[in-house]
This record gives structure tokens, C-alpha cells and sequence, in this order.
């Protein structure tokens, strides 16, 4: 939101372009239907890699290479969410080509109801009473098309589930969504060469053999599938959460309205009771959001949003209370200051950045954004910004964060109980994190002051702040480093530490010191 309580008109005009396009689709593939939808679906795919390439190349620079580098357990798992997603796909494009325009605009009015269903089910998502009902209403209507039509909708329904488990899939991958469609794309891609090669050798290829007016509108099927998630994540970056999920109900009214008043598709007595039970139910779910969000007190982080945000991120075994007096610091310098807080010893560290960008998401500060993060916290939020791509820009200091790993987390091992105490962070800890944020400032702020758990395992691996060595703190790529005189937890109440980092935050380097 702006500062005015109006939200940013940027953002509105790109999510209506986003869903405005996303409900007139259909009058796109009805042009095309005269070709075979799985060589659609290649097409789709094959131009969307350029198109999507080249928009994060102006965006990212060469930075995009590195935001590339993922583990082969998230490859893996992208190509799994790149083949539901094609799925997704190919059942739309056959549904809209053989006259189901309206089971595809019923399907994706129960998307929102089955992602409650799915969070329940897998993520242990605790679902309101509300929530409950209104997932039963919707199911009790797509019952009783079923049984009016006398069959149940298996293309709503696929659609549906579908989408929802791509989603539950892509909610715990730690990578953004673009750079994540551009992997599902390209891991696609064989596949759908071998399609079109199958199909040029057996005669049935559309493209090429055709008019070239046909061509052209194949060629298209990348900038059809790229050019609304553009608008849609211009769209995040500005809206919050809450306004942006009410534009969602444009695209499949739009198609509502298409299947019944331009392409004359039957509108039964059973789309009457089905979508009206979907709508009562999307209806209650959505007041429910506003009431919880008009009721709930704002915290005091929450009070300014008009000035530069900064979102601090605490370290192992403390908790968002550890960066109080730091929050108060960069207040008084006219910062709006939020602490992100978190299990640290629950999970590991693309579950804490996970966490940390749904926190961000939920919010939606505007403007710019800054990040702190003292010790592990600067790892969670370095893993964030490398794996998400839709976080403003903003500068990042860091307070003795073991960025080349760290001894003491090495040798802790050996302590009985260490596994339990440190959990999967342990190793996250051990090796550091090296790889910084593209095209961000990053401060380091180091301790030279040796008090604390390096003391109790056999030192901290050379100078340093008593946990974390001045040498574990030094990477290639950083801004400015600057090492202090206090220990791992005393920076945090250090008043020439909150004022080297408020400087940092303001200028992209640390105040020299005389």
C-alpha cells in the first residue's frame, strides 16, 4: 500500500492486465484449434524459454546465471512441477478447443478451495470453520453436476488438482517463480523437441506446413503463457496479498462469461447449483480474510511504512525479542523496522528462507527493502534473495554471520546432544554460504572481542567475536567489512554497531573510522 492508504496504481493496472488476459485465453487457443493440443503445448513451451530468458536477462543481468545454480534434489523436483504444470496445460488448451470453456472457468473457480484442501491434507494447515464449510458447499455442488450430468467433471476437477498440487510443490521449493518457470521450461524441453520431431516425421505437424499466419500464432504461445506472469509479478512487488487475491476471480469469470454469451456453451440447471455453491463459497472465504485482516492489531513495526523498511533476521537459539534494541536504533533514524521471527532449530535453511519469504509476502512492505541479519540469520536471508527474484532491491548487512562456515559449528559435533540442539542448520553452519545476492550491497560487520561458545569448544578458529573468526566472515563480494570490538552477542546491544549499520543502510558503506 502507499503511504496514502490507496494501493499503487502500478500494481492494480498490472494484476487487471494480468487476469484480463488470463480470461480472454481462450479466444487465443478457439484461433489455433484447428492444431493438435500436445503440439500446442510444445510450442508453448519451446518460445516461452527465449521470451522468459531474455525478460530476466534485462532484469537480472548476470546475475541470472547464478540465481540458475540450484541443487539436483530441486531440479529434480521442478521437473516433477514442470510436467503438472504441462498436464495443467494440456488439459486447458483440449477443453477450450472441444467446446468445455465453462468446465475450465468451474475449474479454476475451485482452485482456491482445493489449495485449503491440499494445505490441510500435506502442510498441516490448520483450516477455520469457515473453511471447512465452504470446501464442503463447493463440494456438495460439483457433486451434484456430477450426478446431473451423469458423470462426474473430470476436466474442472483435473484442472483443479492440478494446479493445487503444482502449487503445493512450487510453496516448498525455495526458488522464485520465474526463475523456477524458466527451469520447468527447460527441463520440458526435450520432451517437447521429440514431439515435434515425432510429429514432422509422421506428417502431422501443424507448423511449417501451413499458413504462415498459423505459424505466427504458434510462435506466440511464448509470449501468450509469458507476457501475463510478467504483469502478475509486477503485480506482487506492489499489491498486498489480500487485494491481489480478489483479482483472482476475474480470469475465470471472464471464461464464465465467454463459454455462455459468445461460444453458446449449455448453462444446465447443475452449472446453476454448482457454480452457485462454488461462489457462496468463495464468497464466505473471502469475507473472512477481510474481517481477520481489518480486526487484527497492527504491530508497532507496522505504524510507519512510509520510510525505508528493514527486516531483521535473528540468530541461532534467539528469537525476534534479541533484535529489540537494534529495531529501536534504526527507528530513531527514520526507519520502519519489522523483526522476522523463527524456529531455528526446526528445519533447515531453505525451510527458514521459505518461511522468511512468505513472511515478506503476507506484508507486502513497499519500496525498498533492506535486510539485517545477525549470525545464522544472515545465511537464512542470503539463501532468500538467492532463491526468490521477487523481493525489492534493497542493501543487506550482515552481523557475524559465518558466511566461509564456521569452526565452532564444526567442532560442536563432537558435544553430546549437538545433533538435537542444532538440527538440520548444523550443516548450513559448517560449510557458511558463499554464494552473495546479485546486484545487492552487502556489509559485513565482524567481532573481535573472543567471549562465548568458542571459548567452551576450543576457540573460534582464529581472532574473532568469541563463535564466528573474523577470517569466517570475509567472501568475495562484499561491499564493506568492517570488524568491531564486541562478541557474537554483544553487537547486537552495541550503539556503534546500530550505527555503523543505519550508516551502511544509507550510504552502501560503513563510516570510516578515525
Amino acid at each position: 500500500m502507499k503511504p496514502n492508504g490507496n494501493p499503487d496504481r502500478t500494481g492494480i493496472i498490472a494484476a487487471l492486465a494480468a487476469y484480463v488476459f488470463w480470461g480472454l485465453a481462450p479466444i487465443y487457443f478457439k484461433l489455433i484449434q484447428s492444431v493438435a493440443p500436445l503440439e500446442i503445448i510444445a510450442h508453448r513451451i519451446l518460445w516461452s524459454i527465449p521470451m522468459l530468458a531474455g525478460f530476466l536477462l534485462l532484469r537480472e543481468g548476470a546475475g541470472l546465471w547464478s540465481r540458475m545454480r540450484l541443487p539436483g534434489k530441486s531440479i529434480l523436483t521442478l521437473l516433477l512441477s514442470g510436467v503438472l504444470v504441462a498436464l495443467n496445460w494440456l488439459i486447458f488448451v483440449w477443453a477450450v478447443v472441444n467446446g468445455q470453456v465453462l468446465a475450465t472457468s468451474l475449474g479454476y473457480f475451485i482452485g482456491p478451495l482445493v489449495y485449503f484442501l491440499l494445505g490441510y491434507l500435506f502442510l498441516q494447515e490448520r483450516m477455520t470453520r469457515v473453511q471447512t464449510i465452504s470446501v464442503l458447499v463447493a463440494a456438495s455442488g460439483t457433486l451434484y453436476l456430477g450426478w446431473f450430468l451423469g458423470a462426474a467433471p473430470w476436466v474442472s476437477l483435473s484442472l483443479a488438482f492440478s494446479f493445487g498440487f503444482y502449487g503445493l510443490i512450487r510453496k516448498m521449493l525455495p526458488v522464485g517463480p520465474m526463475i523456477g518457470l524458466l527451469w520447468e521450461t527447460v527441463l520440458l524441453a526435450p520432451l517437447a523437441l521429440v514431439f515435434i520431431a515425432w510429429s514432422w516425421r509422421s506428417g502431422s505437424l501443424s507448423f511449417g506446413s501451413g499458413e504462415a499466419s498459423m505459424d505466427l500464432l504458434l510462435v506466440l504461445a511464448g509470449l501468450v503463457t509469458i507476457l501475463p506472469l510478467v504483469w502478475f509479478n509486477v503485480a506482487a512487488r506492489s499489491l498486498e496479498l489480500t487485494t491481489l487475491g480478489f483479482f483472482q476471480y476475474i480470469a475465470p469469470s471472464m471464461t464464465f462469461l465467454l463459454s455462455v454469451f459468445v461460444y453458446g456453451e449449455d448453462f444446465t440447471q447443475g452449472h446453476a447449483v454448482a457454480f452457485g455453491c462454488i461462489w457462496l463459497a468463495l464468497a464466505a472465504v473471502s469475507t473472512e480474510s477481510v474481517v481477520k485482516m481489518r480486526r487484527a492489531p497492527f504491530p508497532p513495526e507496522a505504524m510507519v511504512t512510509s520510510r525505508p523498511a528493514i527486516v531483521l533476521v535473528h540468530g541461532l537459539w534467539f528469537g525476534a525479542w534479541a533484535m529489540a534494541p537494534l529495531a529501536r536504533r534504526l527507528r530513531s533514524e527514520g526507519f520502519s523496522v519489522w523483526r522476522f521471527n523463527y524456529r531455528t532449530t526446526r528445519g533447515g535453511l531453505a525451510q527458514h528462507a521459505r518461511e522468511l519469504h512468505e513472511y515478506l509476502m503476507e506484508r507486502r512492505l513497499p519500496g525498498t527493502l533492506h535486510f539485517v541479519g545477525h549470525s545464522l540469520g544472515g545465511l537464512v536471508t542470503l539463501k532468500m534473495l538467492a532463491e526468490y527474484d521477487d523481493v525489492p532491491p534493497g542493501r543487506v548487512v550482515l552481523l557475524g554471520s559465518p558466511l566461509g562456515g564456521s569452526k565452532v559449528a564444526r567442532k560442536a559435533r563432537k558435544v553430546p546432544g549437538s545433533a538435537h540442539l542444532l538440527g538440520e542448520i548444523r550443516s548450513t553452519l559448517e560449510r557458511g554460504f558463499k554464494r552473495l545476492p546479485s546486484r545487492r550491497e552487502t556489509g559485513m560487520i565482524a567481532g573481535s572481542t573472543t567471549l562465548g561458545l568458542g571459548l567452551l569448544v576450543g576457540g573460534a578458529g582464529g581472532p574473532g567475536d568469541g563463535t564466528v573468526s573474523i577470517s569466517e566472515t570475509r567472501v568475495d563480494g562484499l561491499s564493506d567489512h568492517l570488524v568491531q570490538k564486541v562478541t557474537h552477542t554483544g553487537m547486537l546491544y552495541s550503539k556503534e554497531v546500530a550505527a555503523q549499520t543505519a550508516f551502511f543502510l544509507q550510504n552502501g558503506r560503513f563510516k570510516v573510522l578515525k
